[in-house]
């Protein structure tokens, strides 16, 4: 049996790794200022439904910066429904989400874009609820790691997405090598500050965040 590509094959949901398209998009689109402060008592209000935070006694009163830091599910389920699903789902498809990234290897997966638009195809409705959830990466939305990797790569390198390689060189006998040069597949346009701001959220993951053990 051929064996089973996780990197490529495997579809998840992203989960809070998606949570920095979510800080791009609310940067960009000019929803929220980075001194605005939500209140997270471990859980969000919507309608008669709580959705919780893993933190479950709460993070307290968290910024734009803290939220990623800690990565409070509160935070982005407010700001997602201040979003709204349909301007979510467009940075999902601006960041290479829903289609292959190209890379050189057999079964690549294009993974499931998640929002009011795909369900309308789907003749089926969008609810409040399917807001919070897809603003922590949740519910139908799915990626593969790879898919992930080239998002990451083009906050790192703002904007640029990359066609990712498995192959650099090929060396055969009595022939020059050949180097294999990766190709942009699509850019991001954001403001410079936007993404200045959201590298500088990614450092604080690592540095006092949930990310500390990789810091």
């Amino acid at each position: 049996l051929p064996e089973f590509n996780r990197a490529i094959q495997g579809t998840y949901a992203p989960g809070s790794t998606f949570k920095v398209v979510m800080d791009a998009a609310l940067l960009q689109e000019n929803l929220v200022r980075l001194d605005e402060r939500v209140y997270c008592p471990g859980y969000f209000q919507v309608g008669n439904r709580a959705f919780k935070c893993w933190e479950k006694k709460g993070h307290r009163w968290v910024d734009f910066l803290a939220s990623l830091a800690h990565s409070c599910d509160t935070y982005y389920y407010s700001m997602g429904l201040r979003m709204k699903g349909p301007t979510i789902e467009r940075y999902e498809h601006l960041f290479g989400l829903g289609r292959k990234t190209g890379l050189d290897l057999p079964g690549e997966r294009s993974g499931n874009i998640f929002g009011p638009e795909a369900r309308k195809a789907r003749k089926r409705g969008w609810y409040d609820g399917d807001t919070a959830n897809l603003s922590i990466g949740q519910g139908e939305l799915l990626a593969t790691p790879a898919q992930m990797a080239v998002v990451a790569a083009a906050i790192a390198n703002k904007g640029t997405i990359w066609k990712p390689r498995f192959v650099k060189r090929l060396e055969r006998p009595g022939r020059p090598p050949e180097d294999l040069v990766s190709e942009p597949a699509g850019r991001v346009e954001l403001r410079p500050e936007v993404w200045d701001n959201v590298q500088e959220a990614m450092v604080g993951v690592v540095k006092g965040g949930t990310g500390q053990r990789v810091n």
